[in-house]
């Protein structure tokens, strides 16, 4: 039996884990730090720090891990997989430099400006004067990010000068030394492919839309995504090849060539435009709420395709036929400033729904606790999407928790 070890504490890594665990091999399935939800599922929680590189290694080193995957981007922008390898360590994940490809949005962009991929045109700022003035002389609506991680949150939408000019006075009143891109705003269907990266093998693992605006009909801030689905509508496998072909294996031969090679997931978040399909962002690592769809919707071995890539094998995913549809249900407040510390109840789902948890604590014999953003999301299948929105609704509205809220328009 081998040993498998899932590095984070959200609902991704829950369901990486769970899935890891259903998969035919029953291999020994370990989550650091793991959420107390995960510990319902039997899945062992390790009291590890996701970003504790050194005790990870160590713990792996002890219990003879065969390999372990990271969840989360903070892990690999300390450079938690330069550590595995120097101990010799398997893991499922990109080195510190080609994380850039995520933590720096500069860097992205320059690696898509070598190998001519399509994204969106941008300028790159140090300094609030600069960016202020580049903003006063250019049309609405305009994208501004600021370089480095923000979990998903980062992303500004300026319509008018006014919100453009409150946005860089936020960056740069907390990091006056930030750096920040200004880029044109696209218009078009976003989707997310994404793929399992080997030294030299690559595997499709699914095409995913997510829903990042915190209330109905894509209006209210930011999040870190409010439900997802997969697959995605009108997306064909015509197009994905395109994809492929235009963009994913273009952009790992030039960081191969430029002495940064990838391996591990790669999330390509992608627009359809009227030009052809463009770029909006690159992760390094599974999304987070698409992977609880796309585990769900999986019907191959999760531990096999993982396996595959630590061992540059070539492996095919299958999936279930209709759609897997997820909502997440978020404490009052977020993204900015959630609630905490209000009860959840037991959160037992009925028949044909999943849920995975986040932000909670307790456990679900006493009852669960909100003690994040996100909460909890719960999954499930159907032939058409606006059926699977209706199982999930009506089980969320059934549970009536005081202080909280989700999107009800995923997938419709």
């Amino acid at each position: 039996m081998k040993k498998v070890l899932v590095i984070g504490k959200g609902g991704r890594e829950h369901a990486l884990a769970y899935h890891l665990k259903q998969s035919p091999e029953q291999s020994e399935v370990y989550c650091a730090p793991g959420n107390v939800m995960m510990a319902a599922d039997g899945i062992q929680c390790i009291d590890i720090a996701e970003t504790d590189s050194e005790a990870l290694a160590s713990f792996c080193l002890d219990h003879d891990i065969d390999w372990s995957i990271v969840g989360g981007e903070a892990p690999l922008n300390v450079g938690i997989v330069d550590e595995f390898q120097k101990q010799q360590l398997k893991i499922i994940g990109p080195t510190k430099a080609a994380a850039q490809l995520e933590s720096s949005k500069s860097f992205a962009k320059d690696i898509m400006s070598q190998c001519g991929v399509l994204t969106a045109d941008s300028t790159v700022f140090n300094d609030y004067r600069s960016a202020l003035a580049y903003t006063q002389s250019h049309s609405f609506p305009t994208v501004i990010k600021k370089d480095g991680l923000a979990a998903g949150k980062g992303v500004t939408i300026a319509t008018d000068q006014a919100i453009a000019q409150a946005t860089l006075q936020d960056i740069y009143h907390d990091d006056a030394e930030a750096t920040v891109v200004i880029e044109e705003y696209l218009e078009g269907e976003e989707l997310s492919i994404f793929t399992l990266v080997g030294e030299d093998t690559v595997i499709h693992a699914g095409v995913a839309q997510d829903y990042k605006r915190a209330y109905d009909h894509g209006v209210g801030p930011n999040t870190g995504g409010m439900g997802a689905i997969t697959p995605v509508p009108n997306v064909n496998d015509e197009l994905v090849v395109s994809a492929y072909e235009k963009i994913i294996y273009p952009v790992l031969d030039q960081m191969k060539a430029n002495g940064t090679p990838f391996t591990g997931v790669l999330y390509s978040g992608l627009m359809r435009t009227k030009k052809g399909l463009a770029v909006i962002e690159f992760n390094t690592r599974f999304g987070d709420p698409e992977t609880q769809v796309i585990m769900h919707h999986m019907n191959s071995s999760l531990f096999a395709a993982l396996d595959a890539i630590v061992n540059n094998q070539s492996y095919t995913v299958s999936f279930e036929e209709g759609y897997s549809l997820g909502v997440v249900v978020a404490a009052e407040g977020y993204p900015h400033t959630p609630k905490k510390g209000f009860e959840l109840g037991q959160l037992i789902s009925d028949s044909g729904i999943k849920v995975y948890g986040a932000g909670i604590s307790g456990n679900q014999t006493t009852g669960y606790q909100a003690a994040g953003g996100r909460l909890f999301m719960p999954v499930v299948q159907s032939q058409t999407l606006s059926d699977a929105n209706r199982k999930v609704c009506h089980w969320i509205d059934e549970l009536a928790i005081p202080h909280t809220f989700h999107r009800t328009d995923i997938g419709q």
